[in-house]
């Protein structure tokens, strides 16, 4: 009698687990926007689409690093870019990025790593000015 209860209690918890997790969808986004003089972040564009997410992490992923000067990076504006895991309510990585129009370069640094750079790959630079900067591309 003490185990059929105990195995129907075991079963009934791995299918409400099963439930609560196995069956769920991944639910990725990515969340634009700038950040303005103070540092407040201001998100103006989410999209929910896993291609879009899962191309943009590879992208960011891709990055080389590069030597920038702080006279350089304070000369462009700042832009944001983040991950979201939104099942878990998570963000799972978040960028400082710029557009260097007289360069033709994207650069972008990690929220943890301030001031090690990074230069977004030519064959992604059409994809994150899509993402990031319809309106300046077309400037």
């Amino acid at each position: 009698m003490m185990k059929a209860r105990r195995r129907i209690k075991y079963i009934s918890f791995c299918l409400l687990l099963l439930l609560l997790t196995g069956c769920m969808e991944p639910n990725h986004s990515v969340q634009t926007g700038t950040v303005d003089q103070k540092g407040t972040i201001q998100i103006s564009n989410t999209l929910r689409n896993e291609k879009t997410y899962q191309k943009g992490i590879q992208t960011f992923n891709n990055g080389r690093n590069i030597k920038v000067s702080s006279e350089e990076i304070e000369s462009l504006k700042t832009h944001y870019i983040q991950f979201r895991d939104n099942n878990q309510n998570l963000v799972i990585d978040n960028y400082n990025v710029w557009l260097d129009s007289n360069k033709k370069r994207i650069i972008f640094t990690d929220s943890t790593k301030e001031y090690s750079f990074y230069q977004i790959e030519d064959d992604d630079k059409d994809f994150i000015k899509n993402l990031m900067f319809k309106d300046e591309a077309t400037k």
